[in-house]
């Protein structure tokens, strides 16, 4: 499913910049969703699971900007905005992660922000978020 919507994302893009992506840097503990005390960085989706990490917020946040660009086919937001709910519904039914199914997950979201906000032409190169959190 994740690859349909990777797919779908770079098909559907009108301005895509093919920058070169920095280098991931080794995974550091995983902030959750829970963690976060800063109100100005509260998470996109308050209904994420407390032990969500942060970067599923980031992820939502990019589905939400997606969904508002009006230069992007109303069919590419609606997939995007199933995939997240789909994703989302797979997260809630989660319970108790071992450490490496968070990582896992946290991969997840990276990967989907990374997608959409490539695909998302309503942004400029320069408010395209780095994914490497």
């Amino acid at each position: 499913m994740r690859t349909i919507l990777l797919a779908l994302l770079v098909t559907a893009a009108c301005h895509h910049d093919s920058s070169p992506q920095s280098p991931q840097m080794a995974p550091e503990p995983v902030p959750t969703a829970a963690s976060n005390d800063n109100l100005g960085r509260m998470p996109a989706d308050p209904t994420l699971p407390s032990w969500a990490p942060s970067a599923c917020a980031a992820y939502h946040a990019a589905v939400v900007r997606f969904a508002e660009c009006d230069a992007v086919a109303q069919a590419s937001r609606n997939v995007v905005k199933t995939q997240y709910d789909a994703d989302d519904a797979r997260w809630k039914a989660m319970h108790d992660q071992r450490p490496e199914q968070i990582l896992d997950v946290r991969g997840d979201c990276l990967e989907a922000e990374r997608a959409i906000n490539n695909a998302n032409s309503c942004l400029s190169p320069s408010a395209t978020r780095s994914a490497a959190r």
